[in-house]
């Protein structure tokens, strides 16, 4: 009778976990592709067939009709595996995209509660009195609005699946040890490992996924160590099959070399170091937004560091090293081996972990992506809510009125941040508002001024999308594209003289812009200058046939 019960609170907890989820992401089944979905959904020509997937030969095709480069299809294989179905099913109908990522990430909040409900049982036998914990740790990583970022904007499947691989070769990790059977544990054992190979076949952050096992069995696990590391051991062979992506095995051993460095270095200006030095206030940002996620924002203008003394860096890195301290120091204080305590100290360490592939010595484009925080938060949320809970008991005595309202404040949290996320969906559902919003938080970038001008044209406010291009251009004269964009606005408002200004200007900037010297061939044919028109015409063809794309962050 009380597996029973057992079983039906289990049960209740995920239908629970699976409703708020859905009742936070309701309005954003119609939310239309951005950015980066036109590389990876609607123009990319990979997805279109899935022979690109199933037949080895036609990856010369694919490298020829132009999609992300080889390294790319290698070491994200499952993510646009996902892509080529919704688009079998789809095609270009982005309901469908969406309803994927939300079940991914419903999913994912389940396992998590199920993994974390291991943790706890593997200390403590009695699902009734540690049951709430994992329940509410699911709970708010459900409902959280920082993981819009990562359910909303369609590419972050990657992100999405990365994550549930994540926690899925976790949990079979952990049911595997403990099966009583050895049929049990080769199965889950196996199972394990599969779930491995797919995390780092879907995104690089999967990388860390070895460590965070270790780490597991090492604080909530018994053994051996010679044993131990033998169960460990196959786990962190997976982690060559992302270095291996990145080589070219046909070419010099320099060249070799040389393409892993630039692989480590992601459309990125920045050193390793002034990249590091300012992912230390990046931490503390996402740590504040998970504290309190207000003023969003989908493209940051945030600023970049070059020495460790700027007041910004140091404390910031002061703070990091305590909380890390912290975890330590929990961890090997815990004489009577409370779960609570050990579970604030696994969520410090799963935090750090699972965000070093990005927060660290790796330099990408982008210093800063709300989500970049969709995995370490579970370890945030791993924090919190024992945390709440030991403070719970602390007060047992002390104030017992308080001590009643600790999880009903937790509830209402978490309906406050499902509200919070829904209103944030809201800003998705349009174009034209989500660039405005971004605009107005990040007036100083020129991409998000150039993101605004598209839509502005699309509903013919012409005015209004050349001031967005050229503030853009303002701000930075050298923003791939933006007079090109300028230059297509003037020849829709028939002047052509200064379209033609712009796509100059572009193509002094970038003169293998084929698309600029097809625009700039119009405007002429318009003006009656056949010969100009057909000599920027043959120069676009044949840029457009000796076109490489670039390397994908």
């Amino acid at each position: 009778m009380k597996l029973e019960n057992t079983s039906r609170k289990k049960l209740a907890h995920i239908l629970f976990i699976m409703v708020i989820g859905f009742v936070s992401y309701s309005n954003t089944f119609h939310s239309p592709f951005y950015v980066d979905d036109t590389i990876y959904i609607t123009e990319n020509p990979i997805i279109k067939d899935l022979r690109h997937f199933l037949e080895p030969s036609a990856v010369k095709e694919y490298v020829i009709l132009g999609g992300q480069n080889y390294s790319q299809l290698k070491m994200r294989y499952i993510g646009l595996l996902t892509f080529a179905l919704n688009y079998r099913i789809n095609g270009d109908n982005v309901t469908g995209y969406h309803i994927v990522n939300l079940a991914i990430h419903l999913t994912n909040a389940v396992i998590l509660y199920l993994l974390i409900l291991s943790c706890i049982g593997v200390l403590r036998r009695d699902f009734q009195t540690s049951s709430t914990v994992p329940f509410l740790v699911a709970m708010l990583f459900v409902s959280h609005p920082i993981q819009t970022q990562a359910v909303t904007y369609l590419t972050q499947r990657f992100v999405l699946l990365a994550c549930m691989f994540y926690l899925l070769c976790l949990l079979s990790y952990v049911k595997s040890r403990l099966a009583s059977s050895s049929l049990r544990k080769s199965f889950y054992y196996v199972g394990a490992l599969v779930f491995a190979i797919l995390a780092m076949k879907t995104k690089e952050i999967a990388f860390t996924l070895p460590i965070t096992l270790a780490l597991y069995e090492i604080m909530f696990l018994n053994g051996k160590p010679k044993r131990r590391a033998l169960y460990l051991s196959p786990f962190f062979l997976t982690m060559l099959s992302i270095p291996l992506s990145l080589i070219n095995f046909n070419s010099s051993i320099v060249d070799i070399l040389k393409g892993v460095e630039d692989s480590t270095h992601v459309l990125s200006n920045l050193s390793r170091w002034d990249y590091l030095i300012t992912q230390f206030t990046v931490v503390v940002t996402y740590i504040r937004l998970l504290f309190l996620p207000v003023n969003q924002n989908f493209d940051y203008d945030y600023p970049t560091y070059h020495s460790l003394f700027y007041p910004q860096v140091f404390f910031s890195l002061i703070l990091l090293l305590l909380i890390l301290v912290t975890g330590l120091y929990l961890n090997y204080r815990n004489k009577r081996n409370d779960p609570f305590i050990k579970l604030i100290a696994f969520g410090i360490f799963w935090f750090f972990i699972t965000l070093s592939v990005e927060s660290s010595l790796i330099p990408i484009g982008d210093v800063i992506f709300e989500h970049r925080v969709y995995l370490p938060s579970a370890g945030f949320f791993m924090v919190v809510v024992p945390s709440a809970f030991l403070l719970k008991e602390k007060l047992t005595d002390k104030i017992p009125m308080l001590q009643k309202a600790i999880i009903p404040s937790l509830v209402f949290l978490i309906c406050i941040l499902s509200v919070m996320t829904f209103k944030r969906n809201e800003v998705w559902q349009d174009e034209t508002r989500f660039w405005e919003d971004v605009v107005s938080k990040s007036p100083g970038k020129a991409r998000p001024h150039y993101s605004l001008g598209l839509p502005y044209r699309m509903h013919g406010r012409l005015d209004e999308a050349v001031e967005q291009y050229q503030i853009a251009s303002c701000l930075d004269p050298h923003f791939i594209d933006v007079h090109n964009a300028l230059g297509i606005v003037y020849g829709e408002q028939r002047r052509y003289d200064d379209a033609i200004r712009e796509y100059r200007a572009e193509l002094q900037n970038y003169p293998q812009n084929f698309n600029a010297h097809e625009n700039l061939a119009m405007v002429y044919f318009k003006q009656g200058r056949f010969k100009d028109a057909s000599d920027e015409y043959q120069t676009a063809q044949t840029l457009r046939m000796t076109y490489t794309p670039g390397p994908e962050p």
